[in-house]
């Protein structure tokens, strides 16, 4: 085998390996999420049933009303979580999507005091009515 064999094969086993090297994923750190989850959960998760609060609804929903109407809101359930404060869950239906699945709205009001908006459709979760 000549040496500029030896060398170009030397040198292409070095790239490999510091390709391996550097496409290596660091181990997840012990304490620190992998995914932040910034939304509160579509289903109510140990959180406290709370009287409904007007002035957060209209704030929740007033982004929304140009692609949900009012009448089109089928149940709310307004809650307390200590991970995500108030939180408002609201159940739609509309004529252009299917209604063999939920479509919710959830709102929360974190202790960072901004207001997050997850709208979501057709998921696979229990009716308001059934996930107080």
């Amino acid at each position: 085998m000549g040496y500029g064999r030896v060398l170009g094969l030397s040198v292409l086993l070095l790239m490999v390996v510091g390709v391996i090297l550097w496409v290596r994923q660091e181990p997840p750190r012990q304490g620190v999420p992998a995914v932040v989850q910034e939304y509160a959960p579509l289903v109510p998760d140990n959180e406290t049933p709370i009287p409904a609060d007007e002035a957060f609804r209209q704030e929740c929903l007033a982004s929304l009303r140009m692609a949900i109407p009012e009448e089109a809101y089928t149940a709310m359930l307004f809650t307390h979580s200590p991970t995500w404060g108030t939180v408002l869950r609201a159940d739609y239906t509309l004529p252009d999507l299917a209604a063999s699945n939920v479509n919710r709205v959830v709102c929360s009001r974190n202790t960072d005091g901004k207001v997050r908006v997850n709208v979501s459709f057709g998921q696979k979760v229990p009716p308001l009515e059934q996930a107080k």
